[in-house]
């Protein structure tokens, strides 16, 4: 089972928009809506308070703030990025795509 903020919605669809590309924004929203194993959860409040934590001891962006305060929430065991700077996050486990083998 995974886990992961709305805010990961967001995240994805930028780029499509950003292109213009209506087929794919949609493509992307139907694919993560139904995923199988996938769920959704709405920012909180108490997720807003850990990730305003985050970026204040770590300088995270705000996403990756809310995605990782989501996936403690949640009682993760390992949180998956792309940024190399979450390396320095101790809460959590985090795993850096492009050094997945």
């Amino acid at each position: 089972m995974a886990v992961t903020s709305t805010i990961s919605l967001l995240e994805v669809l930028v780029q499509p928009y950003r292109l213009d590309n209506q087929p794919l924004a949609q493509k992307f929203y139907a694919l993560l809506s139904t995923y199988p194993g996938l769920n959704w959860t709405p920012v909180s409040s108490k997720v807003a308070d850990r990730a305003a934590e985050f970026r204040a001891r770590y300088n995270l962006s705000t996403p990756d703030a809310m995605q990782l305060a989501t996936a403690i929430g949640f009682q993760a065991t390992a949180f998956i990025g792309n940024d190399k700077g979450l390396r320095k996050v101790e809460e959590i486990e985090c795993l850096i795509v492009s050094e997945l083998a």
